[in-house]
């Protein structure tokens, strides 16, 4: 194949070319990896990035039998049960969620949610601040932290491999006794 023939000269140029064809609100699955029932996916359909200058509107789904994780929320949140049911543990409470009912968590306060019966928990969450930050008891992945932010392009972690001559200079000692390794002959 000639260099011709591809669609893209580098992989910033793919890289730009991916981001380009992400269609839809930023979104992202959330998981712990040692306790297999926390998981969930969040969806920002409003953000600052449509506009908002002072608020956020998130949209969360949970299969059955998943919870979100013990965190707090830097703003007062205002979830609205669109479908599915289970239940919210906040300041020592159980607060059933059913559709139609809305719930508020004061801005700090640690809560945990939890779907319940045969479909999807489905959540529309309000929250009156431009960035939603929640900080998890543990951390959580993709992240590798304790906090999900909403402006999610920018917490995605970035790999890109590069060669030993193009570590940092207080990293230059690793690549020490490195040497290009032919292909073992078979």
């Amino acid at each position: 194949m000639t260099e011709e023939e591809f669609e893209y000269s580098s992989l910033d140029e793919l890289a730009d070319a991916m981001q380009q064809e992400v269609e839809g609100p930023p979104a992202v699955e959330v998981w712990q990896d040692y306790d297999p029932s926390m998981r969930f996916v969040m969806v920002f359909p409003v953000t600052e990035a449509q506009g908002a200058a002072k608020s956020t509107v998130a949209y969360y789904i949970f299969e059955p039998g998943k919870h979100s994780g013990l965190h707090g929320d830097n703003a007062e949140e205002i979830i609205y049960c669109a479908d599915g049911e289970g239940e919210i543990f906040v300041s020592g409470k159980q607060v059933k969620l059913e559709p139609g009912e809305f719930v508020v968590i004061p801005e700090g306060v640690e809560h945990d949610i939890y779907a319940y019966g045969g479909t999807e928990l489905r959540l529309l969450s309000f929250f009156p601040t431009a960035v939603v930050e929640s900080t998890f008891q543990d951390p959580v992945m993709p992240m590798a932290s304790n906090v999900v932010t909403s402006n999610i392009a920018s917490a995605r972690p970035v790999i890109q491999e590069i060669t030993p001559d193009q570590l940092p200079p207080e990293l230059q000692h690793l690549a020490e006794g490195l040497e290009e390794t032919p292909p073992a002959e078979g």
